[in-house]
């Protein structure tokens, strides 16, 4: 079992909003929040961007340049890298990072990384700071940001209004999009 579901089961942490892979167990409670999408982040004046074709990258630029990695561990692969083994490629990981908003941003700010980065947090990041938001040149899906929580957690009424705050922000963002 994974190390966060053990924590949400011993009643260390509340509840979990991610991305998981397979779906989660029964032992435990979830709700889907909102469907998202990736796209590609690059500082305003990155050279990739002298390439660009409707807002989007070419599958050669965005091979030529390192990669920030981020995952929730700081370690493995990300959606793109499975879409692009089959198609026999690869693109270069220059950096890997846990799970963080702002942390890879900087890092772009001063490189010629590209980091791959939800939708609405590169929106909201490139009204702050000086960033180019493309389109991935790959067929990527989209995915659920999903809430989980303990069956002892389901019970409580403090865990149910926090649960309900939650789902009424994440209702609203859906309406956004």
């Amino acid at each position: 079992m994974d190390s966060s579901f053990q924590a949400l089961e011993n009643g260390e942490i509340d509840a979990i909003i991610h991305t998981f892979d397979a779906p989660v167990s029964d032992a435990f409670h979830a709700r889907d929040l909102f469907d998202e999408k990736l796209v590609a982040v690059v500082r305003k004046d990155h050279p990739c961007l002298k390439k660009i074709k409707k807002g989007k990258l070419d599958l050669d630029s965005y091979l030529q340049y390192g990669h920030i990695m981020i995952t929730k561990t700081g370690v493995g692969k990300g959606y793109a890298d499975a879409l692009l083994a089959k198609q026999e490629l690869h693109r270069h990981t220059a950096l890997n990072v846990r799970q963080s908003a702002l942390a890879p941003l900087s890092v772009i700010l001063e490189s010629d990384l590209i980091a791959t980065i939800p939708a609405r947090t590169a929106k909201y990041f490139e009204t702050l700071l000086p960033i180019k938001i493309l389109a991935i040149p790959l067929e990527m899906p989209t995915f659920k940001l999903t809430m989980a929580w303990g069956p002892i957690a389901h019970y409580s009424l403090a865990h149910k209004w926090l649960r309900n705050i939650i789902f009424d922000v994440s209702s609203e963002i859906e309406k956004q999009s």
